[in-house]
């Protein structure tokens, strides 16, 4: 019974030094957050809008559509329950009329990793097939054209997305290097659309 009581006194004391802390850090880590995700948009932004008009020929949609459609995107954007602290999205998002994708997702990832006991950055293109078909027939015309794709095949990280990324890290240039890696990750995803519709119109030769 002590040991309960003494339990229960640590975590009361331990959930006070929280609150306490907070009122000294709460406002300064919502302006750093905010700064933050300000920072990633509006880099992915530039970068985006550079190679716009090449990705959207590539996946053949419209470009001013696709570029109208640009919106700032983070995950999660309010801090609810569900949320548990091991993951977090920011990027600009954009859609086209295009029959096999309907989200594309510009920017980075960021997750707890356990291994390591740190956060890790990961530079993200990511694109949402609109249906498991899609997703099926994507993915069976890239794995057909895995030679020519060696330098990127985009993976199916979650339920219809299809993702290349880069990892951020000290080694390779840390934050300084996000423009570039995105810059070719999208250039990796114009091979790969351009692969993808090859094969498309060989076949319906």
């Amino acid at each position: 019974m002590n040991g309960q009581i003494g339990n229960r006194a640590e975590w009361e004391g331990a959930r006070l030094k929280l609150l306490n802390e907070g009122i000294d850090s709460y406002l300064d880590a919502m302006v750093a957050i905010r700064e933050f995700r300000r920072e990633i948009q509006s880099k992915a932004q530039e970068v985006l809008k550079k190679r716009l008009p090449e990705l959207c020929e590539a996946m053949r949609v419209d470009f001013s559509e696709m570029r109208d459609q640009i919106r700032m995107y983070a995950e999660p954007d309010e801090l609810g329950e569900g949320w548990e602290g091991n993951w977090a999205w920011v990027a600009v998002r954009t859609r086209g009329r295009n029959d096999l994708i309907s989200d594309c997702y510009f920017g980075m990832e960021i997750q707890k990793s356990e291994e390591e006991g740190t956060c890790v950055g990961k530079v993200s293109v990511t694109m949402t097939a609109k249906t498991e078909e899609t997703l099926d027939q994507i993915l069976s015309q890239i794995r057909s054209k895995a030679q020519e794709l060696s330098e990127g095949i985009p993976q199916n990280t979650e339920q219809t997305d299809l993702a290349l990324t880069d990892r951020i890290s000290p080694e390779t240039g840390g934050m300084a290097s996000f423009e570039q890696k995105l810059d070719k990750l999208i250039g990796l995803w114009i091979r790969v659309w351009n692969a993808y519709y090859t094969g498309k119109d060989a076949m319906n030769r």
